[in-house]
């Protein structure tokens, strides 16, 4: 079973699942919520070891933090246009941080002191147009 912060994650970015799936994936008797309003395009959801969600509002150029108790809030403005999101394995956000007004076209780290640290702007001499989705192995 899903914790209901990790699956408020899922549900802030699906919304065309079907319903039916929460059945699957929910303890008997909870329903799905709506988590926020007041963003413009979501995407990106991660859930760090406290169990709050971050996920990015690309066009507002900000990322949000969900808190388990319900609290929403910026975690980071601006931040590069910032879509796709995972933690590594010592907390630390990375991120691909795309096009458009403010994008950095790159992916970075943001380490828990609050620096931008680059991983990653540039394959065979070109400049990364809108990197997107980032996992870790």
């Amino acid at each position: 079973m899903l914790t209901r912060t990790a699956f408020a994650s899922c549900l802030i970015f699906t919304a065309a699942a079907p319903l039916a799936a929460a059945d699957e994936i929910l303890e008997p008797g909870s329903k799905p919520i709506k988590a926020v309003d007041g963003c413009e395009f979501t995407e990106g959801p991660v859930v760090d070891a406290k169990g709050n969600v971050l996920f990015s509002d690309g066009p507002n150029d900000r990322i949000m933090l969900l808190a388990p108790d319900g609290t929403l809030t910026e975690f980071r403005k601006p931040c590069g246009r910032v879509n796709g999101m995972t933690m590594d394995g010592q907390g630390r956000l990375v991120v691909c941080q795309s096009s458009g007004e403010g994008g950095k076209r790159r992916v970075a780290r943001f380490e828990l002191d609050g620096r931008e640290t680059v991983l990653a702007e540039r394959f065979e001499g070109k400049r990364f147009i809108a990197p997107n989705d980032v996992c870790l192995d």
